[in-house]
């Protein structure tokens, strides 16, 4: 995928002191769009190149060079990549930029009035929790989602995927590019401030609007919905669907594509409220039906009725169907990268990949150039490990 002429976010700069997943992701989507990303390593590297695919899967779009900021030299490398830059994510523990000497409100709003700080942290940079650390799947344990996951009669559950943290990365980058906006009319930068525990409460839809309005305690359904029926995984002969035709005109759809109108009219299952009621009679029923379907056949004719079907996907077999492809959901570069693609579909800008997830230090001494260090302080700044080159 090739660069349009004037990419959407063209002129802006982003310096990325982010690891692991959620925050490298608010600068991988700013990159995606145009924006020219520095990504700046810790001296050892960023924790997710030994983690598998997590660095080629978040790193796109980016420049690379590595620094140590523990101490004064590297700290004043960054400032004149601030004098630079427009927008600074990491996901340092909240207090340990401030320990270095360049918080946001005691250094870096003052020195630098226009720069967009971004935060993604665990618990946020105030509250009681602030000072420790967290993950992923610490965001979705306090954030209540795991306690929603799973079957009614099996424990909470970790959703199988990083989920908080590429939330929080959606909302981060949402948040930066607000305050990108809003810097127009100001000229004034600001500190956006994400945690992964707010990103997983917010996803908790519409079990706590539901436990707001009612007082109910809200539970795991597995599959299930709280209110719909059917609204299940089902066994098929050569895998699983995912049914949720509960409306009733897509149930009658339903048993109609399925040869069996009778069960539509059936008074146990007459309607939404009478299909939830007696859900275990109906669910039984259909498993015995959907045993004789192939999965996506069978989605294909519901879908083919206007009832929302799915047959469930492993993850190779999503991106290689048809539908993905033309949405063009795992793309290849001129350079060989292969990734997924963006979600973010604009008619005139597009996103592109420019540039593989670069090696560490792989630009450390064309950055420090551009920055205006001379040739024999470039080398030493990398032989003292205070910029480490590839």
């Amino acid at each position: 995928m090739t660069r349009t002429a004037s990419p959407a976010l063209a002129g802006m700069r982003v310096v990325d002191l982010a690891t692991i997943v959620a925050a490298p992701a608010v600068a991988e989507t700013l990159g995606d769009f145009g924006a020219e990303v520095i990504k700046v390593e810790p001296p050892k590297g960023d924790e997710a190149r030994r983690m598998g695919g997590h660095f080629h899967g978040i790193n796109r779009n980016k420049r690379g060079m590595a620094l140590d900021l523990s101490g004064p030299e590297g700290r004043e490398v960054l400032m004149r990549l601030l004098d630079w830059t427009d927008v600074l994510v990491e996901n340092f523990k909240p207090g340990t930029m401030e320990k270095w000497g360049i918080g946001y409100a005691d250094h870096l709003e003052k020195r630098f009035p226009r720069l967009i700080h971004c935060r993604v942290s665990g618990f946020g940079s105030n509250g009681p929790y602030s000072r420790y650390p967290g993950y992923d799947g610490v965001g979705q344990a306090f954030g209540g989602l795991m306690s929603v996951n799973g079957e009614p009669d099996g424990p909470p559950m970790r959703i199988g995927v990083p989920l908080a943290d590429m939330m929080a990365g959606a909302l981060a980058t949402n948040a930066v590019l607000i305050a990108y906006v809003e810097r127009q009319r100001s000229g004034r930068g600001q500190f956006v401030d994400i945690s992964l525990m707010d990103a997983a409460m917010v996803q908790a839809r519409p079990a706590v609007p539901d436990w707001i309005l009612t007082g109910k305690q809200p539970q795991r359904w597995g599959s299930r919905h709280v209110f719909a029926a059917p609204h299940d995984v089902f066994p098929t002969r050569d895998g699983h669907i995912f049914l949720t035709g509960a409306m009733d005109p897509q149930f009658r759809r339903t048993c109609d594509v399925l040869g069996r109108p009778d069960i539509a009219d059936d008074p146990r299952f007459a309607t939404m409220a009478k299909r939830h009621e007696n859900v275990d009679a109906l669910n039984a029923l259909l498993r015995e039906i959907l045993a004789e379907w192939d999965s996506v056949a069978l989605a294909e004719a519901l879908l083919e009725a206007n009832v929302p079907a799915g047959a469930v996907l492993d993850l190779p077999a999503a991106y290689r169907h048809p539908q993905a492809q033309a949405r063009e959901m795992l793309i290849e570069a001129a350079d060989g990268y292969r990734g997924i693609g963006s979600p973010l579909k604009l008619s005139r800008t597009p996103m592109s990949v420019d540039r593989s997830p670069p090696a560490f230090g792989q630009h450390g001494r064309e950055i420090l150039a551009e920055l205006g260090y001379g040739d024999a302080e470039i080398e030493r700044l990398v032989a003292d490990g205070i910029a480490p080159a590839g």
